[in-house]
Order: structure tokens, then C-alpha cells, then sequence
């Protein structure tokens, strides 16, 4: 059994041959629209080399030729645990698409410890 260098308990452990095992924020919903709200969604891959994704949310009836707001929704989660592809984030965000009219892109950056800080900004 491999040994735990740092508990960082409920969140996620970390052993000593670099293996992370997150305790939470690992479930990821597919990119279905959602019947109830009527909004498109849909994942885009960024830059695939580097793993990078979003989903966009997209609101239903909406004047083709009006403008309407982006908004650009950065999860959280410390940058340690969750996903722009969360359960709790992807219900929230087709409910503002909904009720807002806004057109949404949920960015799915890199997180830490894999990936130290500042890469997700980057």
C-alpha cells in the first residue's frame, strides 16, 4: 500500500510516488441539453494538448441577430477538486442561461497539485 505524504481530508490525499486521489469533485455530467431550462450545451475542446476544455451554455429564444451578454464562469473548488463539468456547477449555470438570457462558457482548467499554480490561469 502505497504512503499517504499529505491528507487533505475530505478533499484528497496525496502519496508518496505522486499518485493524487481526490475524495470529491470527480463526477462529471455529459454535455446534455437540459430539458427543463431548454438550454444548448456543449463541450469544446480548447487546446487539446494541454487538456484544456469548456462547456458553453446557450440560452433558447433568443433573437439570432440580438447581442447578448457572455459570461465567463471560472468553478470552484480551490483549484484542487471539482470541474466546469460538475453536477452543482452545470445545473447552476443552465439555470442563469435560463432566467438571464447570457450565453455562458464554463472553463475546465488544469488543477493542482498536478498541475501547480499558476497553470490554471494560464
Amino acid at each position: 500500500m502505497a504512503e499517504v505524504v499529505h491528507d487533505f481530508f475530505p478533499l484528497m490525499k496525496v502519496y508518496k510516488d505522486g499518485q493524487i486521489e481526490r475524495l470529491a469533485g470527480e463526477v462529471f455530467v455529459p454535455p446534455q441539453s437540459d430539458p427543463e431550462t431548454g438550454v444548448q450545451i456543449k463541450d469544446v475542446e480548447i487546446d487539446p494538448e494541454f487538456n484544456l476544455s469548456a462547456r458553453l451554455y446557450l440560452p433558447q429564444n433568443v433573437d439570432p441577430v440580438q447581442k447578448i451578454p457572455l459570461f465567463v464562469y471560472f468553478h470552484g473548488g480551490g483549484f484542487v477538486i471539482e470541474s466546469g463539468f460538475s453536477p452543482t456547477h452545470h445545473k447552476y449555470l443552465s439555470l442563469v442561461a435560463a432566467e438571464v438570457k447570457v450565453a455562458i462558457v464554463s472553463v475546465n482548467y488544469r488543477l493542482a497539485p498536478e498541475y501547480p499554480l499558476p497553470i490554471a490561469y494560464d
